[in-house]
C-alpha cells in the first residue's frame, strides 16, 4: 500500500513539475499580451468609459480592424484576467443569457498612459526587441570569449546608453521608463525618509535622466541646490525646466560635480 502511494506521489510530482516548466517557457505570452493591451489602449478605453465593457464594446472602441473576429479579443482578455491584469464581471443580457464584462484592476490602472504612476514605459522597454534579443542571446554570451560585460553588449556591440545616444526613440523610451520608476520609488522615499536630507544643502543626482528625482527632492526640500549629471545626449534631449535644479552633461566615470551628497540609484 505504501509503495503504491509512493508511486502515486511521484506521478503527481512529475505532473506538477511538467506543468511548472511549461508555465515557465510560456511566460513570454503573458508579457506580450500585456504589451498588446498597452498598444491597443485597452485600459485607457475602459477607464474613459467609466465602467466595464464587453469584448464587442471594446472592439468598437480600440484601433483594430473591423474584420477581426471579436472572439480573438475575448481570448486575449481572458488571458489577461487570468494573470490579474483585468477583472471579469458577469451580468445577465436578456434573452442572450450571461455576458462577460472586463474592468480595471490595480494592475491595469498602472497601465493608464496619463496616470502619474503609469508603468507603461517600463513595460514597453522590457519587451523592446533590443532587450528581448539580448536575452535570446544569453547562451551565446556565456560561450563568447570576447569578454563582453553584459548580454546586451554581446548582442548589440555596445552598452545600452551608447545605443540610446544614436537612437532617439530608444533614448526617449529609456528616459520615460527611468522617470516612471523614479516616481514610483523616490516619491515614497522623499515622503517617508525626509530625515536623510537633513543638513544637506547641495546634491547631485548621478544618472539623473529627465530630472524627475532631482525635481522631487527640490520640490520637497527647497533649500537644497540640486544638480543632475547625465550623458550629454540625455541632457540635450531633456526639456528640463525645474526651479532649483541644474542639468549638467558629463560622464560620471570622468568627474562628478562637488556637492554635500551624491545620489546613486
Amino acid at each position: 500500500m505504501e509503495e503504491k502511494m509512493n508511486v502515486q506521489e511521484q506521478g503527481t510530482m512529475e505532473q506538477a513539475s511538467q506543468a511548472h516548466l511549461q508555465n515557465l517557457f510560456n511566460s513570454y505570452m503573458k508579457s506580450y499580451s500585456v504589451k498588446a493591451a498597452l498598444e491597443l489602449g485597452i485600459a485607457d478605453v475602459i477607464h474613459s468609459h467609466g465602467q466595464p465593457l464587453t469584448a464587442p464594446q471594446l472592439a468598437a472602441k480600440i484601433p483594430i480592424s473591423s474584420s477581426v473576429d471579436v472572439s480573438r479579443l475575448d481570448r486575449l482578455m481572458r488571458l489577461l484576467v487570468h494573470t490579474g491584469v483585468f477583472a471579469e464581471e458577469k451580468s445577465l443580457a436578456g434573452e442572450e443569457g450571461e455576458e462577460v464584462l472586463y474592468g480595471l484592476t490595480p494592475v491595469s490602472k498602472l497601465m493608464l498612459r496619463d496616470s502619474p504612476v503609469s508603468m507603461s514605459p517600463l513595460v514597453m522597454l522590457g519587451v523592446h526587441p533590443l532587450f528581448v534579443s539580448a536575452w535570446d542571446n544569453l547562451a551565446a554570451w556565456f560561450r563568447s570569449t570576447e569578454g563582453y560585460p553584459t548580454a546586451f553588449e554581446a548582442k548589440h556591440g555596445e552598452p545600452l546608453w551608447i545605443k540610446a545616444s544614436h537612437d532617439p526613440a530608444l533614448n526617449k523610451l529609456f528616459n520615460e521608463s527611468m522617470s516612471s520608476l523614479s516616481k514610483l520609488l523616490m516619491g515614497s522615499m522623499v515622503e517617508r525618509c525626509g530625515e536623510v536630507f537633513k543638513g544637506v544643502s547641495s546634491l547631485v543626482d548621478v544618472g539623473g535622466g529627465d530630472g524627475t528625482v532631482a525635481g522631487l527632492i527640490a520640490d520637497a526640500f527647497p533649500h537644497i541646490k540640486c544638480m543632475l549629471l547625465d550623458l550629454p545626449h540625455v541632457v540635450a534631449s531633456s526639456s528640463l525646466q525645474i526651479p532649483n535644479v541644474v542639468a549638467i552633461g558629463g560622464d560620471m566615470f570622468e568627474s562628478v560635480p562637488p556637492a554635500d551628497a551624491v545620489l546613486l540609484k
